[in-house]
């Protein structure tokens, strides 16, 4: 509307015999490349900020998972069926996801209510709607399905590998593909911030932070991994026996790489809200 009044405006002045010089078609323009900006950039932060809680909640789940492989072994041993012993091992998580989800969204509407009154203008109503209500039930979903997917390969186990203090090698292939991955992702979105430097950011660089912080805590993850073999070869070498056992619990421990990631991930995320 007050677009329309300042071309009537602009329309009526010659008629009049009158001139007249406005700042506000550039004003309202800075206001709409805002607009048109937050409206790529919220979407986008919030899809990378469940993205990065569904890989840390694999991460944790997995690593959970692997800890209490001996619990499963003696589950199947009584008699549990590949469900029911699936059931038993996600219990826990499923009862927390349902829990936290509701308090989550009452949580975050009283912190974004209190938040308004003070940032936006006074009267600014913020109201739980029907699109909200949806997202919390796809991110409770996501979360669910992500769970189980992180537990997919311990429930595979049969069960005597799934009673073994030490877990059997794997080739680590697909793992070592998905870090590449991530890597390269990061890079192109680092790339693609120093080029967008001075101007609009591309949702590619607006990627950046998180992909970043993921591919950060997947490095560190491998780089512990490889300095604490590297320490087990030393220390047997040297016949120091508090480093040796020391650093084979880090090396040969389940999960190492997976808490090592939830930790580097979190760090960055912290660093970069």
């Amino acid at each position: 509307p007050l677009r329309r009044q300042i071309r009537a405006l602009s329309l009526e002045t010659p008629r009049l015999l009158l001139n007249t010089d406005s700042q506000l078609p550039a004003a309202l323009d800075r206001a709409d490349d805002g607009r048109r900006l937050v409206r790529i950039a919220a979407p986008l932060a919030v899809i990378q900020l469940v993205l990065l809680s569904w890989w840390t909640l694999y991460l944790v789940v997995g690593s959970a998972t692997e800890e209490r492989s001996p619990e499963l072994g003696l589950a199947k041993l009584r008699g549990l069926t590949g469900r029911q012993t699936r059931r038993f091992g996600l219990a826990e998580v499923f009862l927390l996801l349902l829990v936290a989800a509701p308090l989550g969204t009452a949580v975050g509407w009283v912190a974004v209510r209190s938040a308004a009154g003070r940032v936006f203008a006074p009267g600014t109503e913020v109201v739980l709607t029907s699109s909200v209500l949806l997202t919390v039930l796809g991110t409770l979903g996501g979360g669910i399905l992500t769970a189980a997917l992180a537990s997919r390969q311990v429930f595979r186990r049969p069960v005597a590998e799934l009673l073994r203090r030490v877990p059997s090698r794997t080739s680590g292939r697909g793992a070592g593909l998905v870090d590449a991955v991530v890597v390269v992702l990061a890079v192109a979105g680092v790339v693609q911030l120093v080029s967008d430097r001075g101007g609009r950011p591309s949702p590619v660089a607006m990627l950046a932070p998180g992909m970043i912080a993921v591919a950060g805590g997947l490095l560190a993850a491998r780089v512990l991994v490889r300095v604490a073999r590297r320490r087990v070869a030393v220390s047997t070498a040297r016949g120091r026996t508090p480093g040796l056992v020391g650093w084979a619990g880090v090396a040969r421990r389940p999960g190492t790489a997976r808490i090592a990631s939830v930790l580097a991930v979190a760090t960055c995320l912290l660093l970069v809200g």
